[in-house]
């Protein structure tokens, strides 16, 4: 079927906006005579209960803003039912008859939360009928947060999306209705895609049509017998963007996310707006009515002498401001957020203030770096801070610092910030990722005021008098510095005025005035500050490792790489601005970083390892030098296109001498320990086995593996005693084996020290000590092992298909395309290292997986493999 339609009227356009031909070509989309209809899983029945009532029918309100090419500058709330529009509609005729209308937007990516959902569409009405199209974010509508076509029909109460429920027949075989648009998103301020989008009615069925792209391709159609008021034409039409917030939950961005700048580069646009009249002509359209549901959704100035500046290399990236391309408020107004439901329910779980007094007896005056652990309430801090025995009454203080987003979880907290106290009264400024404070995980500007034991936040409460018109006091950085890339940073100064006292919150290279705490306010800080501080701070709730700081890794010396305060400086009793050359430093843990895979650590002193609390290690005398007695190990040649890793952490840089690498346990982990399956049986065989004979196994019941009763992973818990500063038990690998194209091997060996007894476990080429198994804990393995295995092992629950092993496929006698063990040896009871020629093999299911003993010929050699693998419970299939 196709419709008969008059030709569709085209805008012209410049050629700086790339208008997409089609969205799914590439694909290659469905075979002649099939159509692509997405696949209905259970979660999206699960969602669609969960979605919110449809966009009202009858949507107007007594009081609107209106635009006749006059200025367009009145606009009214609407009640909406938590939609929130900014469209531009048709005028209201009694004698027009729409058959038809359409439009060119681009596709941007808002970001929306939970059960909020953001789009733009072109909608036509007629009483309760309703057709729309469009691109739309919507997590509860899709499961993802990924902008999608879209379209919807509404016949009365009857509402629905896409092809969840009958009434949209589809015609075109490359185009779902619901198909991602990731690949074509607009960028602010840079390329532009739009998408064009038709709805028409045949004149001769009376069936609405969807047409897309440039050539207007059909993609299928309402039949008009579906409907009531529809069946003839339509009286409303609408183009532009609309939101959704459930009851007490912010509104979410719209669009390109900002306010429009009157520049199609930057903002959100519907253009080439045209509709159908009776006839089946398109038309342009020249006289609108606007609606925007609400327009806010979006100088007293300080006297102070010249504040030093330092210079910086044009390799930084200095935020000339946070705010201003938003536009911000109009003259007269200020932004501040709203409160909401969450943000007060939050706020109750704010954790206690900083402590006012943290100091302690050892410092740094730029001599050697010693620093010692300061008890701190669940905050730990990374800091410099004036000398205490510096009798200057301070009167402001400035710097410029990088900006990250390092992770936290929960209740904790990661800062960076300057920090002026006097007695008790405390001021702060600097950016902050804290979901308590915010409900999200950016990283945001913030103030802070303490007075004793009460503290507030931005303007959660009274004390900040805001003047600036562009910049809300907890708004997220747009820029983030990512590590060894790019920095970005901020100028920030509190500063107190010359004639009135106020203390001033300065932003930005011009040091713009941002607003100020009154003078009045205060008792100690009514006159000066006696102590500033530069730096990080963190904070976590007892029980819950420490979150990451900065840029999440130890600082190297290099600004590229390291989180940075600079230009550090303090305003004096006159008000002069004065660069710091002698501090005091602190820092509560000495080190502590995070991988590139996101994996984080504590560098913990030998002695202070978790496994020292064993027990039966109370009294012991180890010590981080300790070597095993060992004979020579056997290492077989092996050919040069394998690729054997030397080491599989040093390019992290590890921690320093006298400390190893623990991972830092979080609350996920103990979640997901308590799910981890009873361990492997200690007694492992049955009657079936074999001895380099034909390959005959059996199946054997197969449940975890054990030490007695008891098991334990990495440093879960006490056992193992870690030596080697470089290597976390659970570190990832940075190469993996690509079949058929590059392998990747490593040495491992367990080792019983003939000296002490210790079972010692050995790494990489060289054999690097890891650590050991002190002989004490064990009973049987105190003496030596009676039994070895080596091979591939799964896992899966009762009722849970087999999971792959090794390379996923069977072995086919080929190392580069096998998983395999080679080059191995035992050791015997002299400690002396053997190779292996006999062994008995094991398979527990020859349908899922396969073991082969082979010698493979390598260059001029043969050598030794134990080949293993299977594609698991497809094999069965």
């Amino acid at each position: 079927m196709k419709p008969t339609f008059s030709m569709i009227k085209r805008n012209a356009y410049a050629s700086t906006t790339s208008r997409l031909s089609t969205i799914w070509s590439k694909d290659g989309g469905c075979p002649s005579g099939t159509v692509p209809v997405k696949r209905i899983t259970k979660n999206d029945l699960i969602r669609q209960r969960d979605m919110p009532p449809p966009e009202p029918a009858n949507f107007d309100g007594d009081s609107i803003g209106s635009n006749n090419n006059s200025e367009q500058i009145k606009a009214s709330y609407m009640p909406s039912y938590g939609y929130k529009r900014a469209i531009v509609q048709i005028p209201k005729d009694s004698n027009t008859k729409f058959t038809g209308a359409g439009m060119a937007t681009n596709v941007y990516n808002p970001r929306v939360e939970g059960k909020q959902h953001s789009g733009c569409r072109l909608r036509i009405q007629k009483g309760t009928d309703i057709l729309q199209v469009g691109w739309r974010v919507d997590p509860t509508l899709y499961g993802d947060n990924t902008t999608r076509l879209f379209i919807h029909f509404q016949a009365g109460k009857f509402n629905c999306f896409n092809t969840l429920c009958p009434g949209f027949v589809q015609v075109n075989t490359k185009i779902p209705l619901d198909i991602s648009l990731e690949g074509i998103l607009s960028q602010r301020g840079g390329i532009k895609l739009e998408l064009l989008m038709y709805i028409y009615k045949d004149p001769d069925d009376g069936n609405w049509w969807l047409l897309l792209g440039e050539s207007y391709t059909q993609i299928g159609f309402w039949p008009h017998i579906i409907f009531t008021e529809l069946t003839s034409f339509a009286t409303n039409i609408e183009c532009g963007g609309v939101t959704y917030n459930p009851p007490g939950v912010p509104e979410p961005p719209m669009g390109s996310s900002y306010f429009p700048v009157e520049n199609s580069s930057f903002d959100g646009f519907c253009r080439s707006i045209a509709i159908s009249n009776e006839k089946g002509d398109s038309v342009g359209i020249d006289n609108i009515i606007w609606r925007t549901d609400n327009i806010f959704s979006y100088k007293i100035k300080p006297t102070f002498a010249e504040i030093k500046q330092n210079s910086y290399g044009s390799t930084t990236n200095r935020l000339q401001t946070i705010w201003s391309k938003d536009g911000g408020c109009p003259s007269g107004t200020v932004p501040v957020k709203r409160i909401t439901k969450d943000d007060l329910i939050r706020q109750r779980h704010l954790p206690p203030p900083e402590p006012a007094n943290f100091d302690n007896e050892s410092n740094n005056n730029n001599s050697e770096q010693k620093a010692s652990s300061m008890p701190s309430n669940g905050y730990k801090r990374a800091i410099v801070q004036t000398p205490k025995e510096l009798t200057t009454k301070f009167t402001g203080a400035g710097m410029a610092t990088s900006l990250y987003n390092p992770h936290v979880e929960g209740k904790q907290i990661s800062a960076c910030r300057i920090r002026i106290e006097n007695g008790s009264e405390i001021l702060q400024v600097g950016w902050r990722v804290d979901p308590t404070l915010y409900g999200d995980n950016l990283t945001r500007l913030f103030i802070h005021r303490q007075v004793g034991e009460t503290q507030c936040f931005n303007t959660l409460c009274p004390g900040f008098v805001q003047v600036n018109t562009d910049l809300p006091i907890d708004s997220s950085f747009e820029h983030i510095s990512q590590r060894g890339v790019k920095a970005w940073e901020i100028a920030m100064y509190i500063y107190k005025d010359q004639t009135y006292g106020h203390w001033w919150l300065l932003l930005g290279d011009k040091y713009e005035s941002i607003g100020y705490w009154p003078n009045n306010i205060f008792l100690e800080l009514a006159q000066f500050a006696t102590k500033i501080e530069w730096g990080g701070s963190v904070y976590s709730p007892p029980g819950v490792p420490e979150p990451p700081m900065g840029s999440s890794y130890l600082p190297i010396g290099n600004s590229t790489f390291d989180a940075y305060c600079k230009s550090i400086a303090y305003s004096n009793e006159e008000g002069d601005s004065v660069l710091i050359q002698n501090v005091f430093w602190y820092t509560d843990d000495i080190f502590a970083y995070k991988t590139k895979y996101g994996d984080a650590y504590d560098c913990v002193d030998f002695y202070k390892q978790h496994v020292f609390d064993h027990p039966l290690l109370k009294d012991h005398n180890f010590h981080p030098k300790m070597e095993p007695t060992l004979s020579m190990i056997k290492q077989n040649s092996y050919d040069s296109s394998t690729n054997r890793l030397l080491t599989i952490w040093s390019k992290d840089g590890g921690c320093p001498s006298g400390t190893v690498p623990i991972k830092k346990i979080t609350k996920d982990d103990l979640i997901r320990q308590r799910d981890l399956p009873s361990p492997e049986p200690a007694i492992f065989d049955n009657k079936s086995s074999n001895y380099n004979s034909e390959q005959k196994a059996s199946y054997m019941p197969s449940y975890g593996y054990k030490i007695g009763e008891t098991q334990c992973f990495n440093t879960l818990c006490p056992g193992f005693v870690q030596v080697n500063p470089d290597i976390p038990l659970d570190s990832s690998f940075e190469h993996i084996t690509q079949r058929g194209v590059k392998t990747w091997e490593i040495l491992m060996y367990i080792y019983k020290d003939q000296a002490y007894g210790h079972w010692w476990l050995l790494l990489g080429q060289k054999y690097d000590l890891v650590g050991y198994w002190p002989n004490i804990i064990f009973t049987e393995l105190a003496q030596f092992a009676t039994k070895i295995e080596w091979g591939g092992l799964v896992y899966n629950p009762p009722g849970v298909p087999e999971p792959p092993m090794g390379s996923s496929y069977f072995p086919i006698e080929n190392s580069s395309f096998d998983g395999y063990c080679r080059s191995i040896t035992f050791s015997n009871e002299e400690g002396d290292s053997v190779g292996i020629h006999n062994i008995f093999w094991y398979t527990d299911n020859i349908f899922a997986y396969k073991v082969l003993f082979k010698y493979l010929l390598e260059g001029s050699n043969n050598f030794l493999y134990v080949l293993y693998g299977g594609p698991g419970n497809k094999a069965q299939v």
